[in-house]
């Protein structure tokens, strides 16, 4: 059996290691849900974005691709904070 030994010096017992590996898994999973959102509003950004140009309304077109990028700089921004 592989024990896990913290910085503090203590060793997790067989049961916290659980909960740790457990809590490392929703982490993980949350964090993969979360880009899979973000990556639809990306993609429908960019949906609007080419419809924009089709249309040749440049400035709307401009305007969304300024909002995309503080979309994804205040994602960015958030998970930093999480870590």
């Amino acid at each position: 059996m592989q024990t896990i030994t913290l910085a503090s010096g203590s060793v997790l017992t067989p049961f916290e290691r659980a909960q740790f590996n457990a809590l490392c898994l929703a982490d993980g999973l949350g964090y993969a849900a979360t880009m899979a959102r973000m990556m639809d509003v990306m993609e429908g950004l960019d949906m609007q974005i080419d419809t924009a140009r089709a249309d040749d309304n440049n400035d709307l077109a401009d305007q969304i691709e300024l909002t995309q990028g503080l979309v994804l700089s205040s994602y960015i921004a958030g998970y930093a904070c999480e870590s």
